[in-house]
């Protein structure tokens, strides 16, 4: 008979295996991605910016919204006529042929605006191609959100206009300016220089380069004026026109600039 007590269970130890000794140190697993791109790119790209085109092909206005400045500072009582037409640059155009001009004194260049009023931007470049039939004022505005707070280059050749302003701020001339408010002087010039940015009867191509709150206008491919802005934080985009009766925009590209990351806590984030 074996040996055990009188419930039949052995005295004798019964040995128990030793577990396998754990590694020093432990190291967890590295979890499994999946469908994720193998390896990463670094930095990571983020999708294709957006770009937006107008050619005016259509004859399509639809989100562009006009805005005049108020009868009060109007040196007329006379209203802006922005249409689409067949111009001299290809086809159809954005137009603009009404002589509406002020202020009261006619000592700042004012008029009407025309702004893309379906998206913002930050960080951009803008082209376009313009033909000017008269020789005053021609603009873009950019950071806009209403009639006192916006950025504009503005550019003349008439050398007799703004018709009240000093010699000095008559044209020609090409300045990049912020507006202050709805009383003189209207606008802070930011950057100027004596000369026009255009040519009368002559497709004119524009740039205007918007990164980190530095502005850069460039005309037939020619930086015309540098400005910096640590008030902007953008806004719409359009156009800006005083005492010109017949102008054409065409051929009109926003794209947005996406920075680069290069800071490894925000590859997968946007501004």
């Amino acid at each position: 008979m074996s040996s055990g007590n009188r419930y039949g269970f052995s005295k004798d130890t019964i040995p128990i295996p030793n577990p396998k000794p754990i590694q020093e140190p432990y190291k967890i697993p590295e979890p499994i991605i999946i469908n994720a791109p193998n390896p990463i790119p670094e930095p990571f790209i983020l999708p294709t910016t957006q770009v937006v085109n107008f050619t005016f092909e259509d004859n399509n206005l639809v989100g562009w919204v006009v805005v005049d400045e108020p009868p009060h500072l109007l040196a007329e009582n006379m209203r802006s006529r922005w249409e689409i037409g067949d111009g001299p640059i290809s086809g159809k155009a954005l137009m603009q042929t009404s002589n509406i001009w002020g202020d009261k004194g006619d000592t700042v260049p004012l008029g009407t605006f025309i702004i893309y009023d379906l998206q913002t931007w930050v960080n951009f470049i803008m082209e376009f191609d313009v033909y000017a039939m008269d020789n005053d004022a021609i603009g873009i505005v950019w950071g806009w959100w209403n009639r006192f707070r916006h950025h504009r280059f503005i550019t003349m050749i008439d050398p007799n206009n703004p018709t009240g302003a000093p010699p000095e701020l008559k044209g020609p001339f090409s300045r990049i300016e912020r507006r202050t408010g709805d009383a003189p002087p209207y606008y802070q010039t930011l950057a100027s220089v004596r000369q026009a940015s255009y040519t009368e009867f002559k497709v004119n191509h524009f740039k205007l380069e918007v990164n980190n709150r530095v502005f850069k206008v460039y005309s037939n491919n020619a930086l015309v004026l540098q400005a910096t802005d640590g008030r902007y934080w953008g806004g719409k985009i359009g156009f800006a026109l005083y005492a010109h009766s017949g102008v054409y925009f065409d051929n009109i590209r926003i794209e947005s600039i996406v920075p680069e990351v290069s800071d490894q806590m925000y590859r997968f984030t946007t501004l």
